[in-house]
């Protein structure tokens, strides 16, 4: 008898998963896109991790120190390539806003025109930013350079 209990209670707790991973609906399809960073300052170089999850309406970019956790966050609506929502948590008090945001605005505008190349190489300079962009099927690698800064990496897609 009590073989009997175990295995209708084992049955009915695989059909009951089975139905509740069934019945779940997926709303909005997403596809992430993840990747490594180093950014250099001269006297320090720090590892990041970086991904990018993307769905209908919206992408957010994190990029996350280990053992530390986000440094930067944006969500960015994908129609107009506007940051709908900033947070940085790693040093950012020197810096004024409207400069932070016009340079971040850049770089997310470089970093979406990396993600459209296919197989080639691209190269953008301005006054407070130089960068490169090598795209291959597989992977994406990107460099960064500021007065202060020299950030590369690479992601996978």
């Amino acid at each position: 008898m009590p073989n009997s209990c175990n295995s209708i209670t084992k049955n009915l707790c695989i059909a009951l998963l089975v139905c509740s991973c069934a019945s779940t609906p997926q709303y909005q399809p997403e596809s992430s896109l993840i990747g490594k960073l180093f950014a250099k300052n001269g006297e320090e170089t720090i590892a990041l991790n970086l991904s990018l999850h993307s769905n209908l309406d919206n992408d957010i970019i994190q990029i996350k120190k280990p053992f530390y956790g986000n440094v930067f966050r944006a969500k960015i609506d994908r129609k107009n390539n506007k940051i709908i929502e900033m947070q940085t948590n790693y040093g950012t008090k020197e810096f004024d806003r409207e400069i932070q945001g016009a340079v971040m605005l850049e770089i997310i505008k470089i970093f979406y025109q990396c993600l459209n190349l296919s197989n080639q190489q691209q190269n953008w300079n301005n006054a407070s930013l130089k960068a490169s962009c090598l795209a291959s099927p597989d992977k994406i690698s990107i460099t960064l350079t500021s007065n202060t800064w020299q950030v590369s990496g690479f992601l996978k897609r």
